[in-house]
């Protein structure tokens, strides 16, 4: 998995590239997206396309296929595909997981923290609408790593249709593991 950030014109807004490929169980799930997004705390989604693609690894065999593109505005999240178009409704700012990690950036688990009890709504791998969701403080865990010590500030998300999602940043502010479920992500490196 691999996510790029770049930062637009004078903090307008942000956009990502996510390019994720997962093989297991003789399959292979490709997903590709490129995404604009708001310039607030949390990244907010504005305009998106992303395409998907599963395929046997061993197999001969069409893969299956999926185009589609996104925007969210005033307040009407709309995707369209090739089986047409569907909208829903929405009070709140609507984020991919990806921008969640982003805003926690430079964040501390304190009450006056600006991203403690945000609320957003989630488009979970730009497919799955999950509303409701909640960022909250969630402790502080001192761990040792090579001898070294370190503290971890902890946040939870939690929502409708979402795992309780826990993340972990480091002093500097940089999310180095997300868990939720059996699911872990660990940062393994970052790129100027």
């Amino acid at each position: 998995m691999a996510v790029t950030r770049r930062s637009e014109s004078a903090g307008t807004g942000v956009s990502y590239d996510f390019d994720n490929d997962i093989r297991m169980y003789g399959f292979a799930s490709l997903l590709k997206s490129t995404m604009q997004c708001s310039g607030d705390p949390l990244p907010g989604l504005l305009d998106w396309t992303t395409e998907y693609e599963m395929r046997s690894i061993n197999k001969p065999g069409s893969p299956v296929k999926l185009t589609e593109h996104g925007r969210h505005k005033d307040g009407v999240l709309e995707i369209t595909n090739s089986s047409g178009t569907r909208q829903t409704k929405t009070g709140r700012p609507i984020a991919p997981q990806w921008a969640v990690m982003d805003a926690l950036r430079g964040a501390k688990a304190i009450p006056s923290d600006p991203m403690a009890g945000v609320e957003f709504d989630l488009l979970h791998d730009l497919t799955s609408y999950r509303p409701h969701q909640r960022l909250a403080p969630c402790g502080v865990l001192d761990i040792t790593l090579d001898g070294k010590p370190y503290t971890l500030h902890g946040f939870i998300q939690t929502g409708m249709g979402t795992m309780p999602t826990h993340y972990w940043i480091d002093a500097d502010g940089r999310p180095l593991l997300a868990t939720a479920g059996l699911l872990s992500i660990a940062m393994t490196s970052i790129q100027a």
